[in-house]
């Protein structure tokens, strides 16, 4: 199995979902149930979300095989950030990206360097 990407330099409505899109078709080329499609293209939708929303242009994406499991890789332009460690409130107004991942089953680790990279394993493998 080979790693597939994708990336944009525009935050746009119908870029972004192509984005999704060929993601899930990946997912769905490789055999997953559709619970885990959905649980994946979730997890893609909360992490992108947080991309152009805090991040910057262009932002990467991309999906490999990692062992048994699968890594999902967003990365953007921006400057870092620190992962608030505090217990997640659902009445707040951060946090909750994360959070909807975590419950997903997924492994979440942020990574520093030039720029933010959020490394999913997702919750399944083969």
């Amino acid at each position: 199995m080979t790693a597939m990407s994708w990336s944009t330099g525009t935050v746009d409505s119908p870029n972004v979902r192509l984005m999704r899109r060929s993601f899930v078709h990946e997912l769905r080329r490789l055999g997953r149930t559709e619970a885990e499609i959905s649980d994946g293209e979730i997890i893609l939708g909360e992490l992108l979300a947080n991309a152009c929303e805090h991040g910057r242009l262009p932002i990467a994406v991309e999906l490999r095989p990692s062992g048994r499991r699968w890594q999902l890789s967003v990365s953007d332009c921006g400057s870092g950030f620190v992962r608030n460690t505090l217990p997640y409130d659902p009445r707040g107004e951060r946090g909750r990206g994360f959070h909807i991942v975590e419950q997903l089953g997924a492994t979440i680790r942020v990574t520093d360097g030039a720029s933010p990279n959020i490394e999913v394993s997702l919750p399944f493998g083969d």
